[in-house]
Parts: structure tokens; C-alpha cells; sequence
């Protein structure tokens, strides 16, 4: 075992580490993937206009999380985003 003055004399490589361990243990063991997140409230059927790129574009649905744009485009895709308490509006 290293000496700890030894982990701390690289700090940078501490923090990877600590990130690399932190975002492979929060994956799903059974399929790698990392688990995922439900929006709080989905909008769909309204005009929701992006302002992506050089010319603004429609989208079918926008999905909110925590105050947050969590996903926006396609229905079917922003509905992926759909959990149990998830609200429809």
C-alpha cells in the first residue's frame, strides 16, 4: 500500500480516479448502462420552439427535471424520459 502523502502529491490523479470509480459504480450491474433519469413533468402538444443553432427549430416535446431541460425534441424520445411520478401536461 502507498504511503498516503504519495496518493496526495498528485492531486489530479486522485480526482480521475475518484471520477472514473464514481461513474462506473453508478452504472446498472446487469447491463452496463447508467440508470436512467425521470423527467418531473413532460410538455407535448404545444408550440415548443428551440433556439438551436443559426435558424430556430420546432420540437414535439420538452421534458423537465429539478427546473432543468432534460431532454427535447421527438415525442417518442422525450418520452423515454417518462418515470412512475412523472407528470403529463
Amino acid at each position: 500500500m502507498k504511503h498516503p502523502s504519495l496518493i496526495l502529491a498528485n492531486p489530479l490523479r486522485t480526482v480521475l480516479v475518484l471520477a472514473a470509480f464514481a461513474a462506473l459504480t453508478s452504472c446498472d450491474s446487469k447491463s452496463g448502462t447508467i440508470p436512467p433519469i425521470s423527467a418531473d413533468t413532460i410538455y407535448t402538444g404545444g408550440s415548443i420552439l428551440t433556439m438551436e443553432g443559426d435558424k430556430p427549430a420546432y420540437a414535439e416535446a420538452v421534458s423537465v427535471k429539478d427546473g432543468k431541460i432534460l431532454a427535447v425534441g421527438a415525442k417518442d424520445e422525450v418520452l423515454k424520459t417518462k418515470g412512475d411520478a412523472t407528470k403529463l401536461v
